[in-house]
């Protein structure tokens, strides 16, 4: 793994964090199209940072367990209007 300073690693936890607050967000108010867009940004960052070699195993295997579950919930969402 490439040498990670710790604001470094600090600031790239926080910007996948908010991410996942965002999707949390829309899931709880229905927003389907948000969660998706907002899913499909944190795969890409997430993903962008494993290639750069800036994620820990650890917590790229923690993010690809919360995308995993978001899919699986946005994949078995019904409408209800």
């Amino acid at each position: 793994m490439a040498k990670v300073g710790f604001f470094e690693k600090k600031k790239i936890g926080k910007e996948i964090e908010d991410i996942i607050l965002l999707i949390v967000q829309d899931v709880a108010n229905n927003y389907k199209d948000n969660a998706k867009v907002n899913l499909k940004k944190m795969s890409e960052t997430v993903e962008n940072y494993r290639r750069q070699d800036k994620l820990q195993d650890k917590d790229y295997e923690r993010y690809v367990n919360i995308i995993k579950e978001y899919e699986d919930t946005l994949s078995n969402w019904k409408r209800t209007y």
